[in-house]
């Protein structure tokens, strides 16, 4: 997995540190050993004007008719000496120097520390970040799986539901042409009952007078049959 554009930068920032420390270190190395150098040097060159002021010491004892010449050697031991001098304060110089150096160079080692310190962190949070991210895209599979699941179930539903809608209208129309068939049977079975009662009304007038006819008196008339 790839790091955020933040920790990124982080990283690319800390990996120039460590570039950086490590040219200054070698630097200083490479100065520190120059110093070392001059020291030696200086140290030869400190021997060589000893061993030379004995030799004077010892001339100047046993010639003093070479006055010119001692004097000469003289000024010869003082530029020596002041020689001698310079080279023990850039000794010293160079001893704080490289004082300086070995501490720089230990603050480098500890910076250094902390650096690969914070990669190790970042790496193991990487790995973590990764785990992690592993573990969402299982989970996010497994809710894919289970919405195109749902989705499949809706549709069969859905499905269902417009054959069930489709049946029960067709039920509707089917109800509506049943009332209208039995509202039609109602107003004929009705026109039916009245014609049977007009026509029991004409057989009952029929009859009637006939039996008045028989009998020389009037027809009772009979009572109209009451509608069903």
């Amino acid at each position: 997995m790839l790091l955020p554009l933040a920790g990124l930068s982080e990283w690319k920032d800390l990996l120039g540190t460590v570039a950086e420390l490590r040219h200054t270190h070698r630097q200083l190395s490479e100065q520190n050993a120059n110093l070392l150098r001059s020291v030696a040097q200086s140290e030869d060159t400190n021997l060589q004007l000893t061993l030379e002021i004995a030799e004077l010491k010892a001339k100047l004892g046993s010639a003093q008719r070479a006055a010119v010449r001692a004097r000469s050697l003289l000024e010869e031991l003082d530029e020596a000496r002041r020689a001698l001098k310079e080279s023990q304060e850039k000794w010293a110089q160079a001893q704080a120097r490289v004082c300086t150096l070995t501490k720089e160079n230990e603050n480098s080692k500890a910076h250094i520390k902390l650096i690969e310190d914070a990669n190790e962190k970042l790496s193991q949070e990487r790995t973590c970040a990764e785990g992690r991210v592993g573990k969402l895209m299982r989970m996010n599979a497994e809710i894919r799986e289970e919405l195109d699941e749902t989705l499949v179930l809706l549709a069969e539903k859905d499905n269902s539901i417009s054959k069930k809608t489709t049946f029960i209208n067709e039920l509707k129309i089917s109800h509506m042409d049943n009332l209208r068939i039995i509202e039609g049977m109602q107003l004929e079975l009705m026109r039916l009952q009245e014609n049977s009662q007009q026509e029991l009304l004409r057989f009952d007038r029929c009859a009637a007078g006939r039996q008045s006819s028989l009998t020389g008196h009037h027809p009772t008339p009979s009572k109209p049959i009451s509608a069903v």
